[in-house]
Formats: structure tokens, sequence, C-alpha cells
């Protein structure tokens, strides 16, 4: 067994079922999150306040760095197939592709953490607001604005 062989035996399974995983799971945060959002987005009546639209902006950027942590597992799972194939077929070019496929693992993973993290600041940030203006309509604090 060459060098060349540990990727159609060890580096493909493992890349593709890493990948699989973690599209299931983002996924999972994805949709999650957005059945949830309507608990940080106020109603009608104080749409147009600085809070509504910085939460709605964060939400926007940990969502959109989650689908595009979703495209790059999947686009790792596509280059680790085709390192396979020509490790299987042809012996020669896969390289490039094996170092495509654990480049965008990796860059799928940075990016599903940083948008995780986006989506706590947004939580955090909310549920402090939201006691601070709970505590102003009691009069226990000056009003932030």
């Amino acid at each position: 067994m060459n060098g060349q062989d540990l990727i159609s035996q060890f580096d493909y399974p493992e890349v593709k079922d890493l990948a699989k995983q973690f599209i299931t799971v983002a996924t999972g945060v994805l949709f999650f999150s957005m059945t949830f959002s309507e608990k940080l987005i106020t109603p009608e009546p104080e749409r147009r306040s600085w809070r509504n639209w910085l939460v709605i902006g964060t939400l926007s950027l940990s969502w959109a760095l989650l689908v595009v942590s979703i495209v790059l597992a999947g686009m790792s799972i596509r280059e680790i197939f085709i390192a396979a194939y020509l490790d299987i077929h042809q012996h020669q070019g896969i390289g490039d592709h094996e170092t495509a496929a654990l480049r965008e693992i990796k860059s799928a993973g940075a990016l599903f953490i940083l948008g995780l993290s986006v989506m706590a600041v947004t939580w955090v940030s909310h549920l402090v607001l939201k006691v601070l203006d709970a505590r102003k309509t009691q009069g226990i604090i000056a009003p932030l604005e």
C-alpha cells in the first residue's frame, strides 16, 4: 500500500463522514435559529428601532455564515471524492483535490464557529437590553435612549 492508497481507504471515508455530519449539525442550527428568530424581532409598532435593526443585521450575518459553511462542507465532499476517484483510476493529480477538500472543511468549521458566535452575541445582547428595558419601565435605571 503506497501513500496514495491512503486517500481512498482513509481520507475519503473520514472526510466524507465528517462533512456529512457537519452539514447535518449546521443545517439543524440554522433552522433552529430561524424558528426562534421571532422571539428576537419586535412586532410592528417598534419595528424601526435601532435594536430591531441590529438584531436583524446580526442574525442575517450569522445565517449567511452558516449557509456558506454548509456550502463549503458540500464542496469538500466533492473535492475528496475527486481525489479518491483519481487515486483509484489514475494515481495522479490527487494532492490538489485532497488539499482543497481539507482546506474547505477547515474553512467551513471556522465559519460555523464564527456564525455561532455572532448568534450567541445577538441573543445575549437582546436579553441584556430586555432586562435593561424592564428596569427602565420600573424606574430602577435611567432610560438608554
